[in-house]
């Protein structure tokens, strides 16, 4: 179906997850599996697992950030057209510093959260109650407010970078989602 017109977003999603393979781009069907079931995860309200969606390159090198994959393209242009987007700047959020604004521009409508872009030292751990339990909203000049358990946005973060952590309570939380250089390579050239 994807050279059929109007499949351009299927193919979008296909050239994700496709890794070099010498000269060739290997397209892999378990990548595109993860994909599929983390955005569809994301555009429905249940919440029958507790995780936060992460996208990140499958090519990271350690201290470099080599993005332009197009995982905000899925993770902001995307959702946002279907459902009720906040895109967060995740840089602003680091082990160093502790934002209590950080969800400001979340409002009760408000189905998706997107932390956009995180850092090397992005503080995965801040994020568990709020993955498993209900989410308080911390508004500058407004009101606090607080979806509860079954009714909160969900959540996803897009990395150049690890996210740090080991253990169960950094697994059971995460989607993990690899986006092959397919774009950036291109883009190059």
């Amino acid at each position: 179906i994807t050279e059929t017109p109007g499949h351009h977003f299927h193919k979008w999603c296909q050239n994700l997850c496709k890794s070099p393979s010498g000269s060739n781009w290997v397209y892999n069907q378990e990548k595109f599996k993860s994909l599929a079931s983390a955005f569809g995860y994301l555009l429905h309200g249940y919440w029958n697992d507790y995780k936060c969606v992460i996208f990140s390159d499958e090519d990271m090198v350690d201290g470099e950030a080599n993005g332009r994959t197009g995982k905000s393209v899925v993770l902001n242009d995307a959702l946002s057209a279907a459902v009720d987007t906040c895109v967060i700047d995740a840089r602003e959020m680091n082990s160093k510093r502790e934002n209590a604004f950080t969800f400001n521009f979340v409002t009760p409508s408000t189905q998706y959260i997107c932390m956009d872009d995180a850092c090397e030292d992005f503080p995965f751990k801040s994020l568990f109650s709020k993955i498993t339990g209900p989410i308080t909203v911390n508004r500058k000049y407004g009101t606090m407010f607080q979806f509860d358990k079954k009714n909160k946005p969900k959540m996803a973060i897009s990395s150049n970078h690890p996210i740090l952590g080991d253990g169960t309570s950094y697994t059971d939380r995460q989607h993990m989602v690899e986006v092959g250089g397919f774009y950036r390579v291109h883009k190059a050239e």
